[in-house]
């Protein structure tokens, strides 16, 4: 009698038991594409681009470097903060994101030296970022110090 009364279609329980992991599943993903959404429409504000252009931007550096889109859009909006350049702060991600890696860092951790390049120096697009970072590793490394570790301390 037991057994027949939880499999019974009048009782609901058992149905919510499996159902409701995926409901909350269901609106977590929802919550995440609007938050997702709601920032690249700022962004797209924010520079005066579209939406699609900002949005193929976000979406082809996450799928090249590995990144979550969230992470991409947040590096690249607090690097715009900084330098008032979206374009620069996009332009410069693949070095920054191969340099994080190449000194154990987060790409979040990598802002502040971003802005700090473009504004000082105007270093921005991959190639003067990476092209930087190699003369200052070849300088280091005639020095017999290692630069990436000099800049994990």
């Amino acid at each position: 009698m037991l057994a027949h009364t939880a499999a019974s279609p009048t009782n609901n329980t058992t149905g919510m038991a499996v159902t409701a992991p995926a409901k909350t599943s269901y609106a977590g993903a929802i919550a995440m594409a609007n938050v997702y959404r709601d920032t690249t429409q700022r962004i797209v504000s924010s520079t005066g681009q579209g939406y699609s252009a900002i949005n193929q931007q976000v979406l082809g550096a996450s799928a090249r470097l590995g990144l979550m889109p969230g992470q991409v859009q947040s590096y690249g909006r607090s690097v715009r903060s900084l330098t008032g350049d979206w374009q620069g702060a996009m332009a410069g991600l693949d070095a920054y994101q191969a340099r994080a890696l190449q000194t154990d860092r987060t790409l979040e951790q990598m802002v502040p030296t971003a802005a700090h390049l473009a504004q000082t120096f105007g270093i921005s697009s991959t190639n003067d970022v990476m092209r930087f970072f190699g003369t200052i590793d070849t300088q280091a490394r005639l020095a017999n110090v290692s630069a990436t570790v000099l800049e994990r301390t």
